[in-house]
């Protein structure tokens, strides 16, 4: 009699470590934000359309005056100092660019494209 209550203190023992053995469910990973999902409804947005526009006119002076503008309004976007960090590498500032690329960084650690920058 105390073999078969064994066993089945057993049973249940297994069928409960069972079911605790569930696989948490996995993730997929989300998509990076876009610049205009970020700063969505923020007036720094349309200031990153001007430092765009200054920078493809080579004003790069113009363009980071306007980023650093937008970074007074957003100062948590990873794309303004991405962007930032892109204007001081073409001035050939590198240290200060991989201030401003460290900084994106950390905002944004899951976005592919800045770790590949």
């Amino acid at each position: 009699m105390l073999s078969v209550q064994r066993l089945v203190q057993l049973m249940l023992i297994s069928m409960v470590l069972a079911g605790c053995a569930v696989r948490p469910p996995v993730e997929e990973p989300a998509e990076p934000m876009t610049a205009s999902q970020e700063l969505e409804g923020s007036p720094a947005l349309g200031l990153l359309s001007r430092a765009e526009q200054a920078r493809q006119q080579g004003q790069t002076s113009a363009a980071e005056r306007y980023l650093e503008r937008a970074l007074n309004i957003a100062p948590d976007s990873s794309w303004l100092y991405k962007e930032l960090a892109g204007l001081r590498l073409s001035e050939g500032d590198p240290r200060g660019a991989e201030g401003f690329a460290l900084k994106a960084l950390r905002l944004a650690p899951d976005h592919d494209d800045y770790r590949a920058g």
